[in-house]
């Protein structure tokens, strides 16, 4: 990891004081922070000084923990912007900011705000739908039920749009946890992931009693995470993969995930209508007609979760943690599905339309990072588990000390040079405006 510092102007202060109020990872990403407003990465942790000093010194310890939160918020930029669910991201982005809200906006398309006001709120739905129980009880007394049911209008009536939860409870059905299964559950899972992947690279070499001691403290701690009913949200994707599991391996179940949440992510319009269309999900899932009809519903919105959802309970029990082995389980299910072999052309080329809208647009950083973005989608469609992350096109990021660090620095790397306060600078503007704006909706 080469060093590479820049001064920023002093935008902590402001930056810290945004997150509050729209951060959609603040109950999971504590030491580094993604935004998905304005495509800013931030390492909270750390100051430019203590990088130096722990790249120079090479503790183990503080350079895998520097490492994997590096790994873990640069997934959710890749994610957010070099996937066709990214890509659909920048392109709302794109239409809502283009919009001159002030001066000289034409009115009829002042409600592209609005949408991706709401498309936010949606990808971690809103704490309503969370529901922590009284009871604390061991790992291996958790329980699962699944359920479709309807998320609450902006009107307070029920709309159309399903949601799958996940109930958790003990043997005696007391709840312990009731989550919703969000496009944030996806994002956590894709991120978690290369997270663990990283620390687990990282221990490759050691001696064997450092490489047990260490391999058994991550697993510890992953399942810490994992079975704290307040962060069920972020970990759902792992305990439904951990059903079809033979062996319950978490590092394992951790990886099969990833790879369905990225197939998942990168699902065109056209993979969630071949399901439709062949409608096997209806027997094979042997629901009631009306929650079928709500399946239904879901997958003519793309909704991502309910895709996950219908794969790993279509999906047979793995008996052999190894990829080959996953990977063939996975083809034979899409195929039960109904999609098409052509899955990932359809990908690209919906990817692709969502760039020409984007270039289209009037924000020049939105058509840079969503020209990147494509680059890196074309790299990674259909790849499992590894994400080379120094062949990417991919920002620096603040530091808590308002200096800029760049740890993927490349003269190839298209994206290097567009420092924290470029977009800064360029997109909070068109957020607050857009923010003043949704204000002023009312019914």
């Amino acid at each position: 990891m080469k060093i590479i510092f820049t001064a920023g102007k002093n935008r902590i202060e402001d930056i810290t004081s945004r997150k509050s109020k729209v951060n959609i990872l603040r109950n999971i990403d504590l030491l580094g922070h993604f935004d998905f407003q304005n495509l800013i990465l931030t390492l909270d942790y750390y100051s430019s000084q203590e990088i130096e000093e722990i790249l120079r010194n090479n503790d183990f310890h503080q350079k895998s923990e520097l490492l994997s939160l590096v790994t873990h918020e640069y997934t959710h930029f890749i994610d957010c912007t070099s996937t066709l669910w990214g890509l659909n991201h920048i392109n709302l982005m794109q239409n809502a900011y283009s919009v001159n809200y002030a001066t000289h906006g034409q009115e009829k398309n002042f409600y592209h705000a609005k949408l991706f006001f709401d498309y936010l709120k949606r990808i971690k739905l809103p704490d309503y739908y969370n529901q922590v129980g009284e009871i604390d009880v061991e790992e291996n007394e958790w329980r699962k039920q699944h359920s479709i049911g309807l998320i609450f209008a902006i009107n307070g009536h029920l709309s159309d749009s399903p949601v799958i939860f996940t109930n958790f409870h003990d043997a005696e059905n007391n709840l312990i946890a009731r989550s919703p299964f969000s496009d944030l559950s996806l994002l956590e899972c894709s991120a978690t992931y290369q997270e663990t992947k990283i620390k687990l690279h990282f221990l490759e070499g050691q001696d064997s009693d450092f490489y047990t001691v260490e391999k058994t403290r991550i697993k510890r701690e992953l399942e810490k995470s994992f079975y704290n009913k307040n962060l069920t949200e972020y970990s759902v994707c792992t305990h439904l993969v951990l059903e079809k599991l033979a062996k319950k391996d978490i590092f394992f179940a951790l990886e099969v995930a990833s790879n369905i949440a990225r197939f998942c992510l990168n699902a065109s319009s056209a993979t969630f209508e071949d399901i439709r269309r062949s409608r096997s999900f209806n027997h094979l899932l042997g629901y009631d007609l009306a929650s079928l009809k709500r399946f239904n519903k879901a997958l003519g919105n793309n909704n991502r979760g309910v895709l996950f959802f219908l794969i790993t309970q279509i999906m047979n029990v793995i008996l052999e943690n190894n990829q080959k082995t996953f990977e063939e389980i996975f083809a034979h299910t899409l195929k039960k599905l109904g999609i098409s072999d052509s899955h990932q052309e359809h990908s690209l080329t919906e990817a692709n339309n969502h760039l020409t809208k984007i270039n289209s647009g009037k924000i020049e950083l939105l058509k840079a990072v969503a020209n990147s973005g494509y680059v890196n989608l074309r790299k990674t469609i259909g790849k499992f588990s590894s994400l080379d992350y120094q062949t990417m096109h991919l920002p620096p990021c603040y530091l808590n000390d308002a200096q800029q660090f760049n740890p993927f620095f490349s003269e190839k790397n298209n994206l290097c040079h567009l420092d924290c306060d470029y977009f800064f600078d360029q997109l909070n503007q068109y957020e607050s405006s857009m923010y003043r704006f949704v204000e002023g909706c009312t019914n």
